[in-house]
C-alpha cells in the first residue's frame, strides 16, 4: 500500500482534538482495572515502595554508596522507569485490546494511544508520592531545577505517543511482539542506568560509551535528575528531541501505509 499521509496527520489532528475523551477513557480504564479493589491504583505506589525499602539497602551496600544518595536516586529511576516500561508494553496491546471499537466504529486510532499514554502518566504521579516520602526522609533538597521534570515528563509522553502507536500496529500484525517486548524491556533495566549510577563505570570507556548511546538512559535522566535537584545534561535534551523527531517521522511513515489494516488484523 502507498502511504496516505493526509489520511494519518488526519488521524492524529483528530486524536490530539478529542482531548476530552482520550482524558475520560485513561481515568475510565484506571476505574475498570481497580473496580473492588480498597486503595485503587495506590496498589501500584504501594509495588513501587515495596520494592525501594526492601532491596534499596541491600543494593546501596553492594555498590559501596551513602543510602542518602542512593535511595532517591533508586526511587526516582524505578518511578521514571515504570512509566516507561508500561508505555512500552501496553503498547503492544493498545489496538489489540480496543477490538471491539475498532471493528464497530470509526474513531482515530491515535486516540486510543492518547489514552494509554495518560492513563501511565496518572499512575506515574500516583508514584510520585513514594518519591515524596524519599525526598523527606532523606532530605531531598528542592531547587530551581526540580520544576524541569515537567519539560522532561512532556519530551518523554510525546516519545510514549510514537511508540504506542508504531508497536501498535507492529504487535497487531506479528502477536508475538508484546511477549518478546516485555522480554526486552526486562533487560533493557539492566542495561539502563536505573539501579545503578554511572559513577561505578568510572574509568570504563567502553561501557560508558555503550550508555550513552542507549537512548533510554537519556529518556530516563530528563526527568529523574530534576526529581533530585540537579539540570539534566544538555546532551539527554538533544537525544530525546532527536528522538521524538525521528521517531516521530518514522512512525508517520508506517501509520500512513498500515493505518487502515489495523482493523483487519484484528
Amino acid at each position: 500500500m502507498k502511504p496516505q499521509y493526509a489520511r494519518a496527520l488526519n488521524d492524529i489532528w483528530a486524536g490530539a482534538g478529542s482531548w476530552q475523551m482520550w482524558t475520560r477513557l485513561g481515568w475510565l480504564d484506571i476505574r475498570r482495572r481497580y473496580r473492588r479493589t480498597a486503595i485503587g491504583p495506590i496498589w501500584t505506589s504501594f509495588n513501587v515502595a515495596t520494592m525501594v525499602f526492601s532491596v534499596g539497602f541491600l543494593w546501596a551496600a553492594l555498590f559501596n554508596q551513602p543510602t542518602s544518595d542512593y535511595m532517591p536516586f533508586l526511587c526516582a529511576g524505578i518511578v521514571v522507569w515504570q512509566l516507561i516500561n508500561s508505555i512500552v508494553t501496553e503498547g503492544g496491546t493498545v489496538f489489540i485490546g480496543a477490538q471491539s471499537l475498532l471493528t464497530s466504529m470509526k474513531i482515530p486510532q491515535s486516540l486510543l494511544v492518547a489514552a494509554m499514554v495518560w492513563r501511565n502518566v496518572i499512575v506515574f504521579f500516583h508514584n510520585l508520592a513514594v518519591f515524596a516520602i524519599v525526598m523527606v526522609i532523606w532530605h531531598v533538597p528542592l531547587t530551581l531545577s526540580t520544576p524541569l521534570f515537567l519539560p522532561g515528563l512532556v519530551l518523554l509522553a510525546l516519545n510514549a505517543l510514537w511508540v504506542g502507536i508504531l508497536v501498535g500496529i507492529v504487535a497487531t500484525r506479528f502477536r508475538d511482539l508484546p511477549q518478546l517486548m516485555t522480554g526486552i524491556m526486562q533487560v533493557m533495566m539492566f542495561l539502563t542506568p536505573v539501579m545503578w549510577s554511572r559513577d561505578i563505570l568510572k574509568g570504563k570507556a567502553l561501557a560508558s560509551k555503550i550508555i550513552d548511546f542507549n537512548p533510554l538512559t537519556h529518556v530516563v535522566e530528563i526527568v529523574r535528575a530534576p526529581l533530585l535537584g540537579s539540570a539534566p545534561p544538555i546532551e539527554s535534551w538533544i537525544v530525546s528531541g532527536l528522538l521524538v523527531v525521528v521517531g516521530g517521522a518514522t512512525t508517520l511513515y508506517m501509520f500512513s501505509r498500515f493505518r487502515q489494516r489495523v482493523p483487519y488484523w484484528l
